[in-house]
């Protein structure tokens, strides 16, 4: 399988040094790290927490140094400066720097960029149309220097198209319609470049057929994918991207990306935002779909034709709408069914209601950045005799402001076409620069 790989285009070849790319890998998404290697395995790598929010209801904690290959840094020690200047000034004139080192120490500056706006409260000066601002953010200076940082440094390598398993085809229509969005906008972005030396991510596209067997033919056997770059064995750290993101599955906040799963009926967002004002929704709590998984059979269980205020249906009347319902409710409930995510939670935020996640062991998207307490009601499973009560303790004040909060967020989802600033595709790319942002790389050969 490996040998099928096609080389890469002529501008790659190069016999300077050894190169580092991050893989992004629609579909499921896989991705990851591709670090060349001599025969022996090395970990001369460490992997640096920007922020990895621990939330005892979801069940989401931060990693451990027992976690494989990771080693979590001090708050002090992460985003370190670059060498002090006055003791290494006629080393750095005297050294020629491989373009490794010279991409980790734009990086290492853009780290310090966004420390200095965490720590100090500095304003990044932007002359474009949205500066992130307000409480859904966890640090939105930090947030807003993290993604100007992006828009400079960012790039994307894509490695050309070959036999099967590699190829780029995906639909973007239906329930994983984002993954064919998210592969098509990539490929047009300006934040792609024609040489693999000056990427930070190197995006291999899978099938989603073969994605398993693929994974485990890289991880057991030797791969030469860069041939003239380096003629070394590679080493695949698993960096998933896909919207099962399941903690309790394997699924690491702190390595791994939460793909929002989006349904676009027409593939586009026409017809799906909107909504009425808080004051004038009428139905309390609204929720239709299959009963696939324990949680969605429990609030079935619980609350279906139990109360006229929980409105709970498997299958929705024929002459009721399904958007129209979301546009009229207070909150909507979005459970798990046989997997965590579903496009419920977007569709809330498009058409205005609350939503309300009945999910265990979540990773919810961009939880880095957004902090989901302020626009979200986070409900174990073993709450949900409680679910009403619970919904009942939110003051009109609190919802109105929720509500509302929710309604800016929603920008961070849209898609859009092309893309826009901080909409879903940007914020899905911060995602994975942030996780490539906190990886710190050494040439492993010393030189």
């Amino acid at each position: 399988m490996a040998d099928s790989l096609p080389p890469p285009p002529s501008s790659s070849s190069t016999s300077s040094s050894k190169l580092v790319y991050f893989v992004v890998v629609p579909l499921i998404l896989l991705s990851g790290l591709v670090i060349i290697l001599n025969q022996k395995p090395s970990t001369n790598y460490t992997l640096q927490y920007l922020h990895v929010p621990v939330n005892p209801r979801s069940g989401a904690r931060a990693p451990s140094a027992s976690d494989k290959n990771l080693q979590p840094m001090p708050e002090e020690e992460q985003f370190p400066v670059l060498e002090n200047e006055e003791t290494t000034k006629n080393a750095r004139l005297s050294k020629t720097y491989s373009k490794l080192e010279k991409i980790e120490a734009s990086l290492a500056q853009a780290r310090a960029a966004i420390q200095e706006s965490k720590r100090n409260n500095v304003t990044s000066n932007d002359l474009h149309d949205y500066i992130p601002q307000g409480p859904q953010y966890r640090n939105s200076n930090a947030f807003h220097r993290s993604y100007m940082e992006m828009e400079k440094l960012f790039k994307i390598y894509i490695y050309e198209d070959g036999e099967p398993p590699l190829f780029h085809y995906s639909k973007s229509k239906g329930i994983l319609g984002i993954e064919g969005i998210l592969i098509h906008q990539i490929e047009i972005s300006k934040f792609l470049t024609k040489d693999p030396e000056k990427a930070n991510i190197f995006f291999i596209p899978l099938s989603v057929q073969s994605i398993v067997d693929y994974a485990y033919e890289i991880h057991n056997r030797a791969w030469d994918p860069l041939q003239d770059i380096a003629r070394d064995y590679v080493r695949l750290i698993s960096t998933k991207v896909f919207c099962n993101a399941n903690i309790s599955e394997g699924f690491k906040p702190s390595i791994d990306v939460s793909l929002p799963e989006i349904y676009l009926p027409e593939g586009t967002m026409d017809g799906l935002s909107g909504g009425l004002p808080s004051f004038n929704r009428t139905i309390f709590a609204f929720y239709a779909g299959g009963v696939h998984g324990y949680i969605r059979q429990l609030l079935m269980d619980q609350w279906k034709d139990k109360d006229p205020e929980m409105q709970i249906y498997e299958y929705l009347p024929r002459d009721m709408s399904y958007y129209d319902m979301f546009r009229k409710s207070k909150f909507c409930i979005c459970p798990s069914g046989y997997e965590v995510a579903s496009p419920r939670m977007v569709e809330s935020l498009y058409l205005g209601c609350v939503p309300v996640l009945l999910k265990d062991y979540y990773a919810r998207p961009f939880d880095d950045v957004l902090d989901w307490s302020t626009f979200s009601v986070v409900v174990h499973a073993n709450e949900i005799p409680d679910l009403k009560n619970i919904l009942l303790g939110i003051s009109q004040e609190k919802y109105t402001e929720m509500q509302r909060i929710g309604t800016e967020v929603r920008r961070h989802f849209e898609v859009n076409f092309p893309p826009k600033r901080y909409d879903v595709f940007h914020m899905i790319l911060h995602s994975i620069w942030l996780r490539r942002m906190n990886i710190q790389l050494h040439d492993v050969h010393g030189s």
